[in-house]
């Protein structure tokens, strides 16, 4: 028998990476496969709205009031049309059809250039609903109940209570049925007057001149019946001022009606005084 030791052939074992490297590799490569399925299934950031819709005549529905419009969107409006926008900035524009292009170039206007920050969430506010935007356009129903913007800016509607808007140099009541006359009471911080008398045929009421030296409270009673007002009064420096910068105060006040009835005569080509 052959003794001697046979020989062998060594075997090198295959180079084996690391475990933590190949946990390594999995975990980049299933990183980046995560991250690009979720930015495909992401939607991008819906762009900020450059203008809101605030009243539309005899447009289509596309542009209904309370639209969001960025700067760069082709507006068509056919011939008769009309249509008023407030931008972010507190410009108020009003087109006339026929008109295809952009809503505004940088120059239109004469409000300032700045963000009026809340503006166009409060405006949309504002508008929702259809009540709203009927009233916008003074088309409310009376027999629906509804309870359609003052004549003027000023009125103080006395049909119902909250928040109201006054210049400081005058107060001025407003009814809708004027058919009786009504006794008249009123009380603020500054002032006291009994027996005041609203005509039968008046839908509008002048209060004294001292019923208020500033913003605050105002309880007025209507043969009995209270109406309970916060006014604020119009900072000097409004005075005269754009309609969007007034719009944007009596918004941020809380004076609905009176602003509708401020989207209301500016969409008609009135003053906003």
């Amino acid at each position: 028998m052959d003794t001697r030791p046979t020989s062998q052939t060594a075997h090198r074992p295959s180079p084996r990476r690391a475990p933590h490297a190949v946990v390594l590799a999995l975990g980049l490569t299933l990183g980046l496969t995560l991250g690009l399925a979720i930015c495909a299934l992401t939607p991008s950031p819906a762009r900020a709205a450059d203008f809101v819709v605030a009243a539309a005549s005899a447009v289509p529905e596309t542009y209904a009031p309370g639209t969001e419009l960025t700067a760069d969107a082709t507006l068509d409006l056919p011939a008769g049309a009309r249509l008023t926008l407030i931008a972010r900035d507190g410009r108020m524009i009003t087109l006339t059809g026929p008109h295809q292009g952009p809503a505004a170039t940088p120059g239109d206007g004469a409000a300032p250039g700045t963000p009026r920050g809340g503006l166009l969430s409060g405006l949309k506010g504002l508008l929702a609903g259809e009540t709203a935007r009927s009233s916008v356009l003074g088309a409310a129903r009376a027999d629906a109940g509804d309870l359609p913007p003052p004549p003027g800016l000023w009125h103080m509607s006395a049909d119902s209570s909250g928040p109201r808007c006054a210049r400081p140099e005058s107060f001025l009541l407003w009814r809708r049925e004027a058919a009786h006359a009504v006794s008249v009471t009123l009380r603020s911080d500054n002032a006291r007057h009994a027996d005041l008398v609203w005509p039968a045929g008046d839908n509008d009421l002048a209060l004294p001149r001292d019923t208020l030296a500033g913003d605050g409270r105002l309880l007025v009673s209507l043969d009995g019946t209270m109406r309970d007002f916060q006014v604020a009064l119009r900072p000097a420096d409004l005075a005269g001022a754009a309609p969007g910068a007034l719009l944007a105060w009596m918004i941020d006040k809380g004076c609905n009606r009176q602003a509708l009835a401020l989207i209301a005569r500016v969409h008609a080509g009135g003053s906003s005084d």
